[in-house]
């Protein structure tokens, strides 16, 4: 087994803060959410990823992604898998009446093309966003988020403000998505964007975005009860990410951790879980508490047999408030000598490097069936 250590040094501590009031009390127009239940082995699911992500794009502030794996296409099929499933994402996929993948849901809204439930055909979503962009909101919403890599809280602050009296119920939910998340995709190549296939273990291996880890809200989001025009609603949430991070469902698959540096959340305010009058996006901000700290996320090497020397691939991201210039990564194969690899560059904070030290040296360990390997 490889084995990977990794020396950093301490230093000054680093703070961030908001302003106190962020949202707009102008009125505005509604914005628009988009819960697209997908899964890694859907071969259509990247095609309705493009358009997802080209009505985001088209749309910046106005549009916000939620991808949420699902049913039986988000299966992985075996440990190598990962399992991009959430402890929500089946109650959603059956609120919504979800019965094919892709499908997505706009603003939780029953549209004309589908009078069954909400979870509409991908071919649908772009002309339903239109007609909740052109209506006027009576809240307006504004978020910031930021993440404490000291104790792995995440806080996000949430504030509305009603530019109109409204009397059903409003709901607020805060969904945590993560991007840049490597896995398998089915479909990838045919019906999806070349720039998602990146390189990887899986052929192809696909970079996922915006895939649901969490509700800081719960499954049923935080009542509001006062709801006139003219109030103005502060809201704090925070969450102790768990490490590891699992998922209640379990199954097939490693679950992988969450990655703050790659973290967004998406808030919005529905009417009791159906018809969402507007949301909004925030990325969020990693809290780097050492000047000088790192990270191995990863390592590995080929397995290789009847030889005594192979390649380490090693990546690592830089968890410190300054630039990274130098690291010492010590390793070494099956207990043998440990060897420095001086690595030196110039890595912003929560940017990530992978290096491959050439030609390790290693004493070989039979296998059970008696063939040297490492």
């Amino acid at each position: 087994m490889m084995k990977n250590l990794l020396t950093i040094a301490l230093a000054l501590v680093a703070t961030i803060s908001f302003a106190q009031t962020f949202v707009s009390t102008t009125p505005e127009n509604k914005n628009v959410v988009l819960e697209e239940y997908t899964g890694i082995y859907c071969v259509w699911c990247p095609a309705g990823h493009v358009i997802g992500a080209s009505m985001h794009a088209a749309n910046p502030n106005d549009v916000f992604l939620i991808n949420v794996h699902t049913g039986g296409f988000a299966t992985p099929n075996g440990p190598s898998d990962p399992n991009f499933n959430s402890d929500f994402g089946a109650q959603l996929a059956t609120n919504a009446n979800c019965t094919g993948y892709p499908t997505g849901s706009i603003n939780r809204r029953i549209f004309p093309v589908n009078p069954g439930g909400t979870a509409m055909s991908r071919s649908d979503w772009d002309a339903s966003a239109q007609t909740v962009l052109a209506e006027p909101s009576p809240v307006n919403i504004g978020a910031q988020a930021s993440y404490d890599m000291a104790t792995g809280i995440l806080t996000v602050d949430v504030e509305t403000y009603y530019t109109q009296t409204v009397t059903n119920t409003n709901v607020l939910h805060i969904a945590v998505v993560q991007n840049n998340m490597p896995g398998p995709q089915t479909g990838a190549v045919s019906n999806g964007d070349p720039a998602s296939i990146i390189s990887g273990p899986w052929n192809p291996t696909y970079n996922h975005q915006h895939v649901l880890r969490h509700f800081m809200t719960g499954a049923n989001g935080l009542e509001y009860t006062v709801t006139t025009a003219g109030t103005f609603v502060p809201q704090q949430v925070t969450w102790n990410i768990p490490t590891p991070f699992t998922i209640a469902q379990g199954g097939a698959g490693y679950v992988p951790d969450i990655d703050p540096t790659n973290l967004a959340i998406i808030a919005y305010i529905d009417e009791g879980g159906s018809n969402v009058l507007t949301g909004t996006e925030a990325a969020v901000i990693p809290i780097f508490p050492n000047a000088f700290d790192a990270n191995v996320t990863s390592s590995s090497t080929d397995d290789v047999m009847c030889a005594t020397e192979t390649d380490i691939s090693v990546t690592f991201r830089n968890y410190g408030n300054q630039p990274l210039t130098s690291l010492d990564l010590t390793y070494d194969i099956n207990g043998g000598t440990p060897a420095t690899y001086n690595w030196t560059g110039n890595l912003n904070s929560g940017d990530q490097a992978t290096v491959t030290v050439q030609n390790v040296s290693f004493s070989p360990i039979a296998d059970s069936f008696g063939n040297p390997g490492n």
